[in-house]
């Protein structure tokens, strides 16, 4: 290749370029130095390069270039560059290659015109590679927005699919709940206490035992009065609160028997279940010389 006899150009005419005109003795030393380095920089540069190490050979050439900025180490860098895929770096050097051929003294014009065309060459394929390039990266970045607009879309759906479960999970659960507490609780209509009937018989029974309680009380003061007095107008009012509790006592036995029944039945018709001749209700009641007092116990 070109590129390749231009490298070995540079190290053949180098010393002509650089030991040209006359130098003090001092000065000529500390350029010679230079030089001396200068050239070493520059062989193990061609050397790596010719390795195919080219990430090492920039660096030899570079350090090259700053201790003489020679134009022609610009081709050596952007072969370099371009040989390691530096696009962008290559064509830099390239450039500042061709701006500063028509100054270097030491080729013919006939070499300037064949390097200049091979360097133009490879500038339009690295333009090209660039270009290239550029597209890929504008594919793989829109490849990217792509997955990652796909990936937020599957989140998205995934949380309305888990957050749709768990809706239909409470949603589940709580008729779950409902149907245990319907089927475990007692229905509304099978409760006593939502009977009309049991409450006026709770109420009639309390009715005729406290009308017992007050006769027999009246009936026993009347009683005292006609025992001290013996009028007749006190054994004939202690004669009809007699009457007056007897039949209050009965009314009320009568009541809270019939609530009794009522409920009894009742319960066995809401629970099956229910089995013996037990009544749920007990009414008993019980007189003294200090009066009479009725006893009421209901069992749910």
């Amino acid at each position: 290749m070109h590129g390749e006899w231009f490298l070995g150009l540079i190290a053949a005419t180098w010393l002509l370029v650089c030991g040209a005109g006359p130098a003090s003795a001092q000065g000529g030393s500390s350029h010679s130095n230079q030089k001396k380095l200068h050239d070493a920089f520059v062989s193990a540069g061609r050397v790596l390069y010719g390795e195919g190490k080219y990430a090492e050979a920039i660096e030899q050439f570079e350090k090259a270039l700053e201790i003489i900025p020679e134009p022609k180490l610009f081709f050596n860098l952007a072969q370099a560059h371009r040989m390691a895929g530096n696009v962008k770096q290559a064509l830099t050097y390239y450039r500042r290659f061709l701006e500063a051929l028509p100054s270097i003294k030491d080729m013919t014009d006939g070499q300037k015109k064949t390097a200049e065309s091979d360097v133009m060459k490879w500038i339009a394929q690295l333009e090209a590679e660039k270009l290239i390039q550029a597209e890929n990266a504008e594919k793989e970045r829109l490849e990217k927005e792509r997955l990652e607009k796909e990936r937020l879309e599957k989140e998205r759906l995934e949380k309305e699919r888990l957050e749709k479960e768990r809706l239909e999970k409470e949603r589940l659960e709580r008729e779950r709940l409902e149907a245990i507490a319907a089927s475990s609780g007692p229905r509304r209509q099978d409760q006593l206490s939502q009977q009309w009937w049991f409450w006026t018989g709770i109420g009639a029974t309390t009715l005729l035992a406290l009308g017992t309680a007050w006769a027999g009380t009246r009936m026993l003061d009347y009683n005292e009065d006609w025992k001290r007095t013996w009028r007749d107008s006190d054994r004939d009012k202690a004669i009809l609160y007699q009457n007056l509790a007897d039949l209050s006592l009965v009314g009320a036995l009568g009541a809270g028997l019939t609530v009794s029944v009522l409920s009894y039945l009742h319960l066995r018709k809401a629970s099956p279940g229910i089995t013996g001749k037990t009544s749920p209700m007990a009414l008993v009641p019980a007189c003294d010389g200090a009066g009479c007092m009725l006893t009421f116990t209901l069992e749910f």
